[in-house]
């Protein structure tokens, strides 16, 4: 089966066996390629991708399996590239001088699930108009581009589990960059060349690996414009360590998952204007600091997911300003008397589970019990017991209206 038409501007193309090429005299109108599951379709030469001058958004979905090299500056109006799970793909390369204008037109470069992908741009990456970089699960990437720093519209920049990776970006991170995910658990690291602290447009990072994330927490290193951290995947850290963090006066949500040596947590080194904390699968984590997270006067929500040591929480020290309490997971909860701040407003447990005993619209007290339910079933029946508490008080009312 072949492709043929010389008016087609939008095709996708999903799981069809029998498809193997596309025209030689390319399809000039067509503006987006989405190729889903097309095993064994064959990519012609780079002259023939030549034709396909109108192309801007290219996907390439568990698809053309004999392709084993893509060269980004065969299509010339290529916005949007998105290659996932190409399994025989080899290199990502341009075929022209790398410094002139042939990737003047690229915004997006995700590549997903390449596990034989072993160069990517060796030249450098120079795209002025490339806003959204991302890179992941290809193992056996050995490099990443060279002078990342000079792609200074680049917005969002996401490198994950790269196993075989000898060495990282160096000089400075983009200029402009908004969202930071480096998930690279053993890689040469280059933190003092990146300078964190001029990224000032940075308001969300995740990182990963013992080695960066000791490095970020132990001096501030990071940018106070940072609103989401994202700390996960960590082996031998057993204390959070907040020097990095207690500067960041813009944060407001902090997530600590997958840190199977964190015993404690210090939280009175964390930054007050948090809202969010979640901690999960934290499986030696046996407590928190009450008193830390009573001074956390702007803390809203408090995530404990998959803490399996953790026995109690702080006694008569949750924060005032909190409004969401949620626990799943944590086996070993004791029952103790925990008081809520009057600002509580919802509960979602799940294994362990905080049953109120006075139910009203604000829940002034709460106690840990050891109760299966699933989240919906306690949603459920809080929800119930608040409007028939509801319903009793407007039947109150309405019967001293008639006395």
């Amino acid at each position: 089966m072949v492709v043929t038409s010389n008016h087609i501007r939008f095709l996708y193309l999903e799981d069809i066996s029998s498809l193997t090429s596309f025209p030689t005299e390319g399809l000039p109108t067509l503006q987006t390629l989405t190729i889903n599951k097309c095993r064994n379709l064959e990519f012609q030469t780079e002259e023939t991708w030549y034709n396909y001058k109108s192309l801007q958004e290219l996907r390439i979905w568990n698809s053309c399996h004999s392709l084993t090299s893509f060269s980004l500056d065969c299509f010339p109006a290529l916005k949007f590239l998105d290659i996932w799970r190409c399994p025989n793909l080899k290199s990502i390369s341009i075929l022209g001088d790398v410094s002139d204008q042939s990737l003047s037109c690229l915004e997006t470069l995700h590549l997903r699930y390449c596990p034989n992908l072993e160069s990517f741009l060796q030249g450098g990456l120079h795209s002025p108009n490339l806003s959204f970089l991302s890179i992941e699960y290809c193992k056996r990437l050995a490099s990443l581009p060279e002078q990342i720093g000079t792609l200074t519209t680049l917005q969002d920049l996401c490198l994950v589990n790269h196993r075989s990776l000898v060495s990282c970006p160096q000089g400075d991170l983009p200029p402009k960059l908004q969202s930071l995910v480096f998930k690279i658990k053993t890689s040469p690291l280059c933190i003092d060349e990146w300078r964190f602290q001029q990224l000032n447009c940075l308001s969300r990072c995740e990182i990963t690996g013992d080695e960066l994330v000791n490095a970020l927490l132990k001096v501030p290193l990071l940018p106070n414009s940072l609103v989401s951290l994202h700390i996960d995947s960590l082996n031998d850290l057993k204390l959070l360590d907040g020097r990095g963090i207690r500067h960041l006066s813009s944060l407001k949500k902090l997530y600590i998952v997958d840190c199977k040596s964190l015993e404690s947590l210090p939280v009175d080194s964390l930054s007050p204007s948090l809202k969010k904390l979640k901690i999960s699968d934290c499986p030696l984590l046996k407590f928190l600091d009450g008193t830390g997270i009573q001074h956390l006067s702007s803390l809203e929500e408090i995530d404990i997911v998959k803490c399996k040591s953790l026995k109690s929480l702080p006694e008569d020290r949750l924060s005032p300003s909190l409004k969401l309490l949620i626990i799943c997971g944590c086996p070993l909860l004791e029952a103790r008397q925990t008081y809520a701040p009057m600002s509580i407003e919802k509960l979602m447990l799940h294994d362990s589970i905080l049953k109120c005993t006075k139910m009203q619209i604000l829940i002034p007290m709460i106690c840990i019990i050891s109760l299966l339910a699933t989240r919906e079933q306690v949603i459920h029946h809080l929800e119930k017991k608040r409007s028939s508490q509801h319903l009793k008080e407007q039947g109150g009312e309405q019967g001293s209206q008639l006395q």
